[in-house]
This record gives C-alpha cells, sequence and structure tokens, in this order.
C-alpha cells in the first residue's frame, strides 16, 4: 500500500464524514471524487477502479464508525 492508496481511504473516510455534517458535502465530494478517477481513466488509462474501491472503503469505514459510536 503506497500513500497514494493511503490518500485515497482517508478521502472516503472524510467525505463519510463530511456527509453526516451536511449531506449535500457528502454528495458533492464523492461526485467530484468519481468524476476525477473517470477523467483519469480516460486520459491515463489509469485503472481507477482500484482508486475508487480505496475511496468506498474509507467512506463505508468511516460511516461504521459513525454508527459504532467511535467518531
Amino acid at each position: 500500500m503506497n500513500i497514494g492508496d493511503v490518500a485515497h481511504v482517508v478521502a472516503g473516510l472524510l467525505a463519510s464524514l463530511a456527509t453526516f455534517m451536511n449531506p449535500a458535502v457528502g454528495v458533492v465530494a464523492v461526485a467530484l471524487f468519481i468524476i476525477y478517477q473517470l477523467d483519469e481513466e480516460w486520459h491515463l488509462e489509469d485503472e481507477s477502479y482500484r482508486d475508487i474501491a480505496e475511496f468506498a472503503a474509507g467512506y463505508y469505514t468511516g460511516i461504521l464508525l459513525k454508527l459504532a459510536g467511535v467518531m
């Protein structure tokens, strides 16, 4: 796991926490991340599905932490 992978997980975690504070911010954050990754896929032929999966892992981890009362 490299720094980029960790950054995607952290971005997902922050987006999930932003969703609890203001749902519109969370929706915009997720949409912008996915649009950026799809643009990267189109221009660089990068395997963006991995980046999106890392983001989703962070997002769902944030939701689980919030529901568990940890955050």
